[in-house]
């Protein structure tokens, strides 16, 4: 039996490595082993390197490479230049990802509306994407922006790509309401009650796109493109058309 451990230790490997990644915006650093650590995986300092976002077209996408096949995701943001724990804007409710590799929201964007604060030349932000962890808790990426009204180049089409197969769907209801790092892939609250509470590690309270416990879909700008083309949020594999895929 000796001859097998090998072959037991690879094979249990990428049960422990294979999370999920934050390639764009480039993310501060990944950290397998503290991705766990709230927040940031524990990359707590901002990048002195900042992606840069047009005042005048304040849109990015946000792309993932996913290592489990059903996942959690939410996407939170913080303000000003180092924002510590306080992640209290959701640019979007937790919702469900079906698949492994490339996953591409191409059009996130940035409002006075959503972040409560005028948009202004030089404005820090940071964006953190939170899922579930396995079997509990959560894992987290942050990446660091500034709005700026300097002229900035586009980021390459190849920057946002889907993988064959991979899905998407929107959570309803408490659901939708659950932080990610609370939540079972199904939707489901991992310690099985059904109450929505706070992110157990810092403000995490929501500011701009609050939404009610309602048991419809969260609406969202992808949404209703895909209302418009008769195609609901319970199948949004027909969304991934040329290796873009929108919420």
């Amino acid at each position: 039996m000796k001859h097998l451990l090998p072959l037991l230790t690879l094979s249990l490997a990428p049960l422990t490595t294979a999370h999920f990644t934050l390639d764009y915006p480039p993310s501060r650093g990944t950290n397998a082993e503290d991705s766990v650590t709230f927040p940031c995986g524990a990359f707590s300092t901002p990048s002195s390197n900042r992606t840069q976002i047009s005042l005048s077209d304040p849109f990015f996408p946000i792309q993932l490479d996913m290592g489990h096949d059903q996942t959690a995701v939410e996407f939170l943001l913080a303000i000003g230049n180092n924002p510590g724990d306080n992640y209290n804007v959701t640019l979007r409710h937790t919702f469900r990802v079906e698949g492994l590799g490339g996953f591409c929201v191409p059009s996130i964007e940035l409002t006075e509306e959503l972040l409560g604060v005028e948009l202004v030349d030089g404005l820090n932000v940071t964006l953190q994407v939170q899922t579930n962890s396995h079997p509990s808790g959560g894992l987290y990426s942050c990446a660091d922006l500034t709005l700026t009204t300097a002229t900035v180049d586009p980021p390459a089409d190849s920057v946002c790509s889907n993988n064959t197969g991979i899905t998407a769907s929107a959570f309803s209801g408490a659901a939708a309401e659950r932080h990610a790092n609370e939540s079972t892939p199904e939707g489901q609250s991992q310690s099985g009650s059904d109450d929505h509470s706070d992110h157990s590690s810092g403000d995490n309270s929501t500011t701009g796109n609050e939404t009610s416990s309602a048991d419809s879909p969260e609406e969202t700008d992808g949404a209703a493109a895909l209302r418009a083309s008769a195609i609901g949020w319970v199948s949004l594999a027909a969304v991934v058309v040329g290796g873009l895929f929108a919420l």
